[in-house]
């Protein structure tokens, strides 16, 4: 089950083609935080290198004049030349990598970014950006990479941690993540995202009695937020506590609840230990009538309908989804003789 925390979660694929982006990923899923574009000009002012301080702080000021107003590609302009006349200043290759997200860039950008770090000296913020921007691009060692330098370079600081654990999990390595996001929590305890990520690794294993303690502490820092709610229902549902699981996702607003596939499908295995089919099927009749566009949960309220025995309802919904070119529906329609 993906993590996220209300803002967009997204696909394993970033756009990052507008401003510059960190990215959260909680159990197989991106979230994407913005930030300021400022990593480049916190230190113009420590690398003059070759050219004059005064003459590279011009270049730094008016490029990042035009970023922070969103005029991408004068800011492109200036800090191209720029880095052709001065190519060992790291500030000007930092600046250029902005410029280049800000035009739809991102493989440019990390290029940039990698060079400005190797040129020195190395910033955390720099390893941040290129960490964030590997792992929209689905490298994920690229990113795991990245973020630990940044980890080595601010050691007090949790979110570099917390994003390696998000590429090391990407990659499979899930021990690694562990000890990653167990580095993150200590040094931030509020950290939710570190514990209800260690949360759904421990539900992967088949943990939920260790699922549940961090989530907890999940819950505890951000209470109302609906995907810790989420593991949390999953993790008492595998205790076989399905009526605490289901009032958990109950507490979830009606709106949130009705639109969400994967609350929809918890909250019906959970009834469904409890034996309450008919409350299945009504919670999808009410789903899909808060949802008309949305072929899935039409068909799963046609099945649901189905096995509490109201076929004429349920070959309504059926029909529905086929419409809207549900494939799975259609076939279901074609078996039972549904009018289409």
């Amino acid at each position: 089950m993906g993590v996220s925390s209300g803002k967009r979660t997204i696909g394993w694929r970033t756009a990052v083609a507008v401003v510059p982006v960190a990215v959260l990923i909680l159990g197989g899923v991106w979230l994407v935080r913005f930030v300021s574009p400022s990593a480049s000009n916190a230190e113009a002012s420590e690398n003059a290198g070759q050219a004059s301080l005064e003459t590279v702080d011009a270049v730094v000021a008016a490029t990042r004049n035009y970023l922070n107003t969103g005029s991408w590609e004068q800011a492109l302009t200036i800090v191209r030349r720029a880095t052709e006349r001065y190519p060992r200043e790291a500030v000007l290759h930092a600046l250029h990598a902005e410029a280049l997200l800000g035009v739809g860039d991102p493989e440019g950008a990390l290029e940039k970014f990698v060079h400005a770090s190797e040129l020195g000296p190395d910033r955390a913020g720099w390893r941040d950006f290129a960490g964030t921007i590997a792992a929209s691009l689905e490298k994920w060692e690229e990113s795991a990479t990245h973020f630990g330098m940044a980890q080595r370079l601010d050691p007090s600081n949790a979110k570099y941690p917390l994003l390696r654990a998000q590429a090391q999990r990407a990659l499979g390595d899930v021990d690694a993540a562990r000890v990653s996001l167990t580095v993150a929590t200590r040094l931030d305890p509020s950290i939710a995202e570190g514990w209800a990520t260690l949360a759904d690794i421990a539900l992967n294993e088949n943990r939920p009695a260790i699922a549940l303690q961090h989530i907890e502490k999940a819950r505890r820092i951000d209470p109302e937020n609906a995907v810790y709610r989420i593991i949390e229902a999953r993790a008492l549902r595998r205790e076989g506590r399905a009526e605490e699981a289901a009032n958990t996702l109950y507490a979830i607003p009606e709106q949130k609840r009705l639109t969400s596939a994967v609350i929809l499908a918890e909250l019906a295995m959970c009834l469904g230990m409890l034996g309450e089919r008919e409350a299945v099927a009504a919670m999808y009749v009410r789903a899909a009538e808060a949802s008309p566009t949305d072929a899935e949960i039409a068909f799963e309220a046609a099945q649901w309908l189905e096995r509490v025995g109201r076929v004429d309802e349920a070959a309504a919904y059926g029909r529905r989804a086929a419409y809207m070119g549900h494939e799975n529906a259609r076939k279901w329609c074609e078996q039972r003789g549904v009018p289409m």
